[in-house]
């Protein structure tokens, strides 16, 4: 169970003519941000590498980037697994207590249990490229019932530019599009089969209950490419790959974002727009996939032209946020806890749930 909430008291030119409206943020509104930082609390496993200098933590240089740049307010969901991972998070923060623009911030909760309970009504994947904490996205539509909107964000990666303008693109969702991914579902690559990268994703969650995102919508889409490309008994993805084949099966579901806001500099089959090398374009999220995996940036060398940008923002200081005002700026708000459905509803959805037998 998360600890720590004290209430309402401080805490402390990229895609043509077409999009280029869009760079225009409204300052007036917030935006919604949702990203992990499960297994932070845990001890980094072994020694240093011998050509470590120091180590830099990936979720925080992300954080920092976020905010740094963000020019509307900003509601953070971030995804924890124990107390431990939110102390770290909540130290950070405690430092940042008058932002350009409010900040408040939510420690999400997530149980495996919980998780694997959800993931039963989908028949769909036991693990994750992330974890329980990635898992868990794809059930935002009940993690966060009070949400009509999200924004969700890979931790591996450097926001560049205001995050208010990518929300822009909510505005221009079709009435059957429910979530905006950048990619191409027609140029499959080795690190993205279906096409579509949902590091980044814009997540209309108030289509997506109305579709029944989380229970039969994602379950039909799963069966049918198991029956249809994949009869193996044993579900071979992750969550990320749950979420592609949701837009393979029902393509006009999905909105194409323009990849200025995941470029991958280490995935050049990937990046067809060539925004890595293209001098002038515009850069909404370095995305360092295709790389480096670990919690700990141990060797900045391994990010090239990119490492003096990692550097610059790895050696922020938090207090460099504030903007010099009195008032308080930063809020946490009560904890969210991912809980197990009911009996009630497991019936509902005709879940079979085998108790567990203690040792």
């Amino acid at each position: 169970m998360v600890k720590g909430y004290q209430g309402q008291q401080a805490t402390s030119n990229a895609t043509g003519a077409t999009h280029h409206h869009l760079q225009q943020a409204h300052c007036h509104q917030r935006v919604q941000v949702a990203l992990s930082a499960c297994k932070l609390g845990e001890a980094p496993n072994g020694p240093p590498p011998i050509n470590a200098t120091r180590a830099y933590i990936k979720e925080e240089i992300a954080l920092k980037s976020l905010l740094a740049n963000a020019r509307c307010a900003v509601h953070l969901y971030i995804l924890v697994e124990t107390e431990a991972d939110a102390a770290v998070v909540r130290a950070w923060l405690l430092r940042l207590h008058s932002p350009w623009q409010p900040v408040s911030y939510t420690f999400v909760d997530v149980h495996h249990e919980a998780i694997r309970d959800h993931l039963q009504s989908i028949k769909g994947p036991s693990q994750g490229y992330m974890g329980y904490c990635g898992l868990a996205r794809m059930f935002f539509t009940e993690i966060l019932p009070d949400e009509d909107r999200v924004l969700w964000i890979d931790t591996d990666t450097v926001v560049t530019a205001d995050i208010c303008q990518i929300w822009q693109h909510f505005d221009h969702f079709n009435a059957s599009q429910l979530v905006g991914y950048t990619g191409n579902p027609d140029a499959p690559t080795p690190h993205h089969p279906f096409g579509l990268c949902s590091c980044v994703a814009l997540m209309d969650l108030r289509k997506m209950r109305a579709a029944g995102w989380g229970r039969s919508f994602v379950a039909a889409a799963v069966a049918a490419h198991l029956r249809d490309v994949n009869p193996a008994e044993d579900f071979p993805y992750g969550d990320q790959d749950v979420l592609r084949i949701v837009q393979r099966h029902r393509p006009e579901t999905a909105y194409r974002l323009p990849s200025s806001w995941n470029v991958m500099p280490f995935c050049p089959e990937y990046d067809q727009a060539g925004y890595e090398q293209a001098p002038g374009a515009f850069i909404g999220i370095l995305h360092f996939t295709c790389t480096i995996k670990q919690h700990m940036y141990v060797n900045l060398l391994g990010f090239g032209r990119w490492a003096w940008l990692v550097q610059y923002y790895a050696e922020m200081k938090w207090e460099w946020l504030n903007e010099g005002r009195t008032e308080q700026r930063m809020f946490e708000r009560p904890p969210i806890r991912v809980r197990s459905r009911s009996p009630a509803e497991r019936f509902l959805l005709g879940i079979v749930v085998h108790p567990h037998v203690n040792p």
